[in-house]
């Protein structure tokens, strides 16, 4: 970018219009003549905005426009007002654009995902890392070996994440609008908006689409499965990690003011996040509690009456079920937010045996026997999963069972 010259210091374009007067120039008609070559520079202006629109590339239109205007106002001495007003309004029907444009992009990819981890480009590895540190101006161009390698994971303060197609695409555009602050800082607080309400789009979506089974809707899936749910989950908790990143490189670019505006924007954003995440969780935990409790109280209809030497369908079936959803879960959740998970289940299951415990049929004691085995399996598949503090009590609950049983038929 060309500096201003020093107050001190007369312009080339004022000496020449010194000089005009000086030669008897009329001062209305130099006005007029101002205002012409304005009027063309602005006409000019919006062609080259108009020509390299249909390439994509409006970003480095808008910027390019802005140095010209910044440049001919002050060498030409003349009136950059209109010109200026015209920025404004080339700068306002392109982040219109574009942000429609990316927005449609981003709810495509959304109603067409597949919901499988997708492989991460090394690409979007040092996007992250830009996000993360202020003095990189941008993401480093890769040799084209090095664009082919990919990761399984993206890894953000040291946390790795199974991320969908739709979440590489968010990062990308989160890039390209960090990007147009930090060159076009007059347009910053507008591009912080848009990515807002981009980051709305997502979590809107995403709920439509995997909480409320929309993707069901769609035929894009066959049915909505705890490992959906879960990496819907880890979507939000990458995003929610890189919220303070880009509000703390969006500040760069903004006015105390718009700073602080910003900053309610980012915090109601991660309520907003945050209760999504939380949705998904109980809607885990129903869906493995509503297995469970189904068939803890089909227990009531089995009548033990003989031993069989070996653990019953119905106690498999428990086991069974708990290992199934903690396989499909451990790969895709923190452990601390399995626990929470698995928590309310165990709740469940504990309040289900209180109220199936007094109606089932124990008619011998081989049935006491057959019965005490199916606990003390069930017990056994819920130590397995490794969740100490939060199975407390259901593990309690189930060998006071057990010891009720001993003492009627002992």
């Amino acid at each position: 970018m060309i500096r201003r010259p020093p107050r001190s210091t007369q312009s080339r374009s004022s000496a020449a219009s010194d000089v005009y007067k000086r030669q008897g120039w009329d001062e209305e008609l130099l006005t007029k003549i101002n205002t012409f070559y304005a009027n063309k520079l602005e006409n000019i202006i919006k062609s080259i905005n108009f020509k390299i629109e249909s390439t994509g590339d409006n970003y480095h239109a808008v910027k390019f426009i802005q140095e010209v205007i910044v440049l001919v106002t002050r060498e030409m001495d003349i009136n950059g007002t209109m010109l200026k007003l015209s920025l404004d309004d080339i700068n306002k029907d392109f982040l219109g654009k574009y942000a429609k444009r990316q927005t449609e992009l981003l709810v495509a990819l959304l109603e067409g995902e597949s919901w499988h981890p997708a492989a991460v480009p090394k690409q979007y590895e040092l996007i992250v890392e830009y996000l993360h540190n202020p003095a990189l101006q941008e993401v480093e161009s890769l040799p084209e070996e090095e664009t082919r390698k990919s990761s399984e994971r993206l890894t953000s303060d040291e946390i790795s994440y199974w991320v969908v197609e739709s979440v590489l695409c968010l990062l990308k555009i989160v890039y390209e609008y960090v990007q147009m602050m930090q060159n076009l800082p007059n347009i910053a607080l507008n591009c912080v908006n848009q990515l807002l309400d981009i980051f709305r789009t997502f979590s809107s979506t995403s709920r439509s689409l995997i909480l409320a089974a929309g993707a069901v809707k769609l035929k894009k899936l066959k049915k909505i499965t705890a490992k959906h749910l879960a990496l819907n989950a880890q979507a939000l908790d990458f995003l929610l990690g890189e919220f303070p990143h880009i509000k703390g490189r969006a500040s760069l670019y903004l006015t105390d003011k718009a700073r602080e505006l910003v900053e309610g924007e980012f915090n109601a954003m991660r309520k907003d996040y945050l209760k999504h995440r939380d949705d998904i969780y109980k809607k885990l935990s129903l869906m493995l509690s509503d297995l469970e409790t189904n068939l803890l109280g089909s227990a009531a209809n089995i009548e033990f009456s003989q031993d069989t030497g070996k653990v019953s369908k119905f106690a498999a079936s428990i086991a069974l079920v708990l290992q199934q959803m903690h396989n499909a879960l451990k790969n895709y959740l923190p452990v601390e937010h399995m626990g929470l998970i698995f928590q309310e289940v165990f709740n469940g299951m504990a309040v289900k045996l209180e109220e199936v415990y007094p109606q089932i049929n124990v008619s011998s004691a081989e049935g006491q026997t057959q019965l005490i085995r199916d606990l003390r399996e069930v017990e056994k598949a819920i130590a397995a999963l490794g969740m100490k503090e939060n199975s407390k009590g259901i593990i309690t609950r189930i060998t006071s069972i057990i010891e009720q049983l001993e003492h009627k038929y002992n």
